[in-house]
């Protein structure tokens, strides 16, 4: 575990209150930026938080306890909120997306023989049989439970 001087609790407070504007963290700034910072940071020519001496998690905590303990002593000084994370397809999503272009990819005939056709309307009717069984499952698990 990481010890912290006093000047070095010192450089992140001054960090958050910079981070502060009207009581709430600077719109656009999250805990990302704040480490950023930190890391950034220098006393004379050399780094104040270096990687392998702090991790991000020991700055976060860090600069999480002494915002708590800044504004209890009327310093403005608010610990920014987790950066947002772009929302991905979910997995059904994405293997929906992946058939579909899988259908895509092969040759359709313009012109289809009757056998064809036939065929075509047996697989339909066994898929509707398929589905309908498995819709009436679905809705006798949800009765039972």
């Amino acid at each position: 575990m990481a010890k912290y001087t006093v000047d070095q609790e010192r450089a992140i407070i001054g960090i958050l209150v910079e981070m502060t504007h009207n009581g709430a963290t600077k719109k656009g700034l999250s805990t990302a930026d704040l480490i950023q910072k930190c890391r950034d940071h220098e006393t004379g020519s050399k780094k104040t938080f270096r990687k392998n001496t702090y991790s991000d998690g020991s700055l976060r905590s860090k600069a999480l306890r002494l915002s708590y303990e800044a504004l209890e002593n009327g310093i403005p000084a608010v610990y920014p909120p987790k950066p947002e994370k772009p929302k991905k397809p979910s997995a059904k999503q994405v293997r929906a997306a992946a058939r579909a272009e899988m259908w895509g990819s092969f040759n359709k005939p313009t012109k289809k023989s009757a056998a064809l056709v036939k065929k075509i309307d047996e697989a339909k009717e066994k898929l509707a049989t398929i589905r309908e069984g498995q819709r009436k499952a679905a809705a006798t698990r949800n009765k039972a439970s």
